[in-house]
Parts: C-alpha cells; sequence; structure tokens
C-alpha cells in the first residue's frame, strides 16, 4: 500500500469523525486493515503457531516464509472481526452508522445488505458492548452522593394497538454528580428482595437514595446502610419541603426507550439495548474512541494465552 493512512486528528474531544473523514477506511478493504492495525485491533506482526517464524503479511493472510512450514493464518484471526463473512471495510461501516444511531432501515438502504445481515452485525456489537459494561462492572455512588432510583415498565402497546408484549420491568438509578453514572437492570419482581439485591450489587453503601413511596423501598435504611429520601409521586414530582425527586433518572426512561425498539422490549431481547445505553452514557465525551477501545479490548482479552501472537500496540 503507497499511502499509509494519515491519523484522524479530531478538532474537538470526543467528536465523531465524519463520514468523509474516514472515506477510505469505508471504501478500500486494505486500507480499513491498515487502520485496525494501527489501532491495535487487528495484530500487526504474527508468528508461526507451527514454527515460531515470524510471518508476512499478504493481502488478508499471515504467510509463514519456512520452506518446511509454509502454514497461512488469516489476518483477522482471533480479533472481532473474525468470523465475519463480508468484507472488513464494509463490516466497519455498518458500525460505524450504529455508532451514529442510523436506523436499521436507513443502514440497509445506505449500505445494500439484507436486513438480517444488519442484524447479526449490530447485534454483534451490542454483544460487545454488553460484555464490556459486564466485565467493567463499576458500582455508583458514594459517601454523600445522591442516587435517584426508579423502575418502568418495558413493553407495554400504547392504546392497545399493535402486538402485545409482556410487559418488561427495569430498574435504574443515576448519580447526582456531573459524570451521571448510571445502572440499568431487567428485573423479574419488584419486590423488596429482588429491589435490594440490585442495589447492593450496583451502589455504594453510604450513598443517599431517593425513590419513590412504592412498598419495596420501605425499609431501605433500616435493612442496608443507605440513607433514603421519598417523594409521593400521587402528590407532586418533586416534594416542596424537602425538595427530593427522582425527575432525573425518569428523565433517561424515554431515552432509553428510543433507543430500543419495541420489537425488542421483551425480557430476552431487552438487556443488551440497556448495556448499550449505558456504555454510550460511559463513552458520552468521547464515542469514537471508546468504539475503537472496545474493539481492542476484545483482541486483548483473545491475546492473554496466546504468546505466539505480538503487537506493536500490546507490547
Amino acid at each position: 500500500m503507497e499511502d499509509k493512512i494519515e491519523e484522524i486528528e479530531l478538532s474537538i474531544t470526543g467528536k465523531i469523525p465524519s463520514e468523509k473523514q474516514i472515506k477510505r477506511i469505508l471504501e478500500d478493504e486494505m486500507e480499513c486493515i491498515q487502520f485496525l492495525q494501527d489501532k491495535g485491533i487487528i495484530f500487526k506482526s504474527q508468528k508461526c503457531w507451527q514454527c515460531g517464524n515470524e510471518m508476512k503479511q499478504k493481502e488478508k493472510m499471515w504467510n509463514c516464509s519456512r520452506r518446511d512450514c509454509r502454514r497461512t493464518q488469516s489476518m483477522l484471526t482471533h480479533s472481532f472481526f473474525e468470523n465475519h463473512r463480508l468484507p472488513l471495510n464494509e463490516i466497519f461501516r455498518i458500525y460505524y452508522l450504529w455508532l451514529i444511531k442510523v436506523p436499521m432501515t436507513s443502514i440497509h438502504i445506505m449500505t445494500g445488505h439484507s436486513t438480517q445481515t444488519i442484524a447479526n452485525n449490530i447485534n454483534n456489537i451490542r454483544q460487545l458492548v454488553e460484555s464490556q459494561i459486564n466485565d467493567t462492572h463499576e458500582k455508583i455512588g458514594g459517601k454523600d452522593i445522591i442516587v435517584e432510583i426508579d423502575e418502568s415498565l418495558f413493553g407495554r402497546t400504547k392504546y392497545h394497538r399493535g402486538k402485545p408484549v409482556q410487559g418488561q420491568w427495569v430498574i435504574g438509578g443515576v448519580e447526582r454528580t456531573p459524570e451521571r453514572k448510571i445502572f440499568v437492570k431487567t428485573i423479574d419482581k419488584r419486590n423488596e428482595s429482588t429491589l435490594f439485591d440490585i442495589i447492593k450489587e450496583n451502589v455504594h453503601e453510604g450513598s443517599i437514595i431517593y425513590t419513590d413511596q412504592w412498598k419495596g423501598y420501605h425499609n431501605l435504611s433500616e435493612k442496608l446502610d443507605y440513607q433514603h429520601g421519598t417523594v409521593n409521586h400521587s402528590k407532586y414530582f418533586k416534594d416542596p419541603e424537602t425538595g427530593i425527586h427522582t425527575n432525573t433518572i425518569e428523565g433517561n426512561w424515554n431515552g432509553i426507550k428510543i433507543l430500543t425498539p419495541s420489537r425488542n422490549r421483551a425480557q430476552d431481547k431487552l438487556q443488551p439495548f440497556l448495556s448499550e445505553y449505558v456504555w454510550r452514557r460511559q463513552n458520552i465525551n468521547n464515542p469514537w474512541e471508546g468504539f475503537l477501545q472496545s474493539l481492542k479490548s476484545y483482541l486483548l482479552v483473545e491475546a492473554e494465552d496466546k504468546p505466539l501472537m505480538e503487537n506493536d500496540e500490546t507490547n
């Protein structure tokens, strides 16, 4: 390749590059491969798993040059793209369009790929960010930090229109801090035991928790190490005397439901969309780098027990 891909520099931190800025990556597979190598998302160098000799790159393959070996291996082995059938640049284009929240129907029109192909690829990237959320689980809140907690029912049809879907309860909590750290989880029941288990798993002890007056929260401060304040939603959204409200977390429900198509609000499909929302919130200031880091992290995990694989980004 004659021209090396220029490093994508963004003038404003956190902005996603325009399609024009990454045009060559999206249109040329070898350009895309070089970019992903430079970012540590696929390996830049490789040793033969058979003889340990340094392999050479030819197109999308690694080739061992030893005459008595001559093993070959795909460059995408152990990367997030290993089992994908589309050209790498076309897969990356689908992921890019997902990142900028282009609807699936529009991605279908823009790329020419079937809706099933697009759905499969988006499900793959959504599962990746979900696994990252799970692997890097971090409690929110802390001493003297207010955490608003609320539940919302997903899946009900408005005015009884459309195909009915069994409702799925979701519990969420958000810090009142500049970072607005958040957790969102599906729950089977709204009883005390279930709610307390979720809170203990996701909120630091010593936090100040605000909720509505649902009975499942009544014994929160008595049984767990949290300060607890409530607001009576049957009378007002914000308590006029204490100032307690849960408007912050409630304001997130609309955004989550916009991100989650109604057909995916059933219990067995919902959590990946909730995790995507949390991931986007975590990377709100730098979604592009967060996206690249997610792809890179997959390779790092895969490479942990593979000493014959080398990558300039990980050495």
